[in-house]
């Protein structure tokens, strides 16, 4: 039942587009004022907030188990993807592409290749970070824990996002949010290599498995540049040049984060053949 959950979401997400449904239907905003409104010491408040949900989803989990012998499968599988489904994000990946390129062919002799140089950079990290979050770490969660696992960095995530930034806990949901990351950016980085240049992506992804130092999003940004082989622009002069070369790294970067996505529903297969 765990690969048909990874199946049939891989399938949604792939084609998914436009607004969230779940999420606004189930708000977690206002649920997660509740707490940070509380005069509460800085990190019970998350604790606090993320317990009530956990401790449902849990007691929902040892009810299904308790159900007769083959009539727990079902009610599972319609958990899961209910906590699946809530705890991934639409992005609409595809239309930020589709804009960007049509940036890239809007550029001019009269654009400096500086400027736009590092706005395509900008965007390679921002958009493969925000690709990543959205379901690389749901995935590996609840491959590794079952939907409690997926609850907490969805709900994680969420409490993230509805933080001031000034807030006293802002710091440690980073923090929180690093760790929770540290292994599915990993592994993301394996599936990058053997999808993309392995010898290139897997000499960044060795330098990075024990490396406590760089971010999530800087570390996933070298291993995308290396996996599709992506042009270094420094020596790059002509507008027309970068632009041709940035667009062929725009449509293989979408390409390979596309085949990711199977890629995380082959590791799902790996651990059902071996029993996981």
């Amino acid at each position: 039942m765990t690969f048909l959950a990874i199946l049939i979401v891989v399938l949604v997400y792939s084609h998914w587009v436009g607004d969230h449904p779940l999420q606004k239907k189930v708000s977690f905003a206002g649920y997660q004022r509740w707490f940070t409104n509380r005069a509460l010491v800085s990190g019970w408040r998350f604790a606090l907030c993320l317990a009530p949900p956990l401790v449902v989803a849990l007691l929902l989990l040892v009810l299904i188990t308790r159900l007769p012998a083959g009539l727990g499968a079902i009610p599972w599988l319609l958990l899961s993807l209910a906590v699946l489904f809530y705890c991934i994000d639409s992005i609409n990946l595809a239309q930020s592409i589709e804009d960007h390129q049509q940036w890239l062919k809007g550029l001019s002799t009269d654009d400096e290749v500086a400027a736009v140089t590092a706005r395509q950079h900008d965007f390679m990290m921002s958009a493969g970070y925000r690709a990543f979050q959205s379901v690389h770490p749901v995935l590996f969660w609840f491959l590794l824990l079952g939907p409690i696992g997926a609850l907490i960095y969805g709900l994680s995530r969420r409490y993230q996002q509805g933080l001031d930034p000034e807030d006293a806990e802002a710091l440690l949901l980073r923090q929180v949010v690093y760790w929770l990351e540290w292994l599915p950016v990993r592994v993301s980085g394996l599936i990058f290599g053997l999808l993309g240049n392995f010898d290139a992506c897997m000499n960044v992804w060795l330098e990075g498995l024990l490396s406590f130092k760089a971010s999530s999003e800087t570390l996933l940004r070298e291993l995308v540049h290396k996996a599709i082989s992506e042009v270094d622009y420094s020596d790059v002069d002509d507008i027309r040049v970068f632009r041709d070369m940035a667009s062929q790294d725009v449509s293989a970067f979408q390409s390979l984060l596309g085949r990711t996505l199977y890629g995380w529903l082959g590791v799902a297969a790996l651990l059902t053949i071996i029993g996981w």
